[in-house]
C-alpha cells in the first residue's frame, strides 16, 4: 500500500530535527517537488526522494513563514500519477 506523508512544519536551524522538509512514506516514487514563497518564487525543486528542502534560495537562508507545496508522485502498485498540495511553515 502507499503511504505518503508531508510534513506540515519544519525546522531548518542545525539540529539535526526536522531540518529538511521532503515528503516521506512508502510506495511510491516522487516524481516532482516545488516548493514556492509567499510570492510565488520558486525557492525549491527536486525529482529525488532523498534530498529533500534546506530552507535555503541562492544559498541564503529564507524567512519564517509559511510557503506552498507541489508534490508529484506515483504509486509503485497501481503506476497512478497522484498530486499533492499545501502548505509548510518554515520555523526556527
Amino acid at each position: 500500500s502507499t503511504k505518503v506523508a508531508i510534513p506540515t512544519a519544519f525546522s531548518p536551524n542545525g539540529d539535526g530535527l526536522n531540518d529538511v522538509f521532503r515528503p516521506t512514506g512508502k510506495g511510491f516514487e516522487l516524481i516532482n517537488l516545488v516548493v514556492f514563497n509567499r510570492y510565488g518564487e520558486k525557492v525549491y525543486e527536486t525529482n529525488s526522494i532523498g534530498s529533500g528542502w534546506n530552507g535555503a534560495f541562492n544559498e541564503e537562508q529564507q524567512p519564517i513563514g509559511v510557503y506552498t507545496y507541489i508534490c508529484e508522485y506515483e504509486t509503485y502498485e497501481n503506476k497512478l500519477r497522484k498530486i499533492k498540495k499545501g502548505n509548510v511553515t518554515l520555523i526556527k
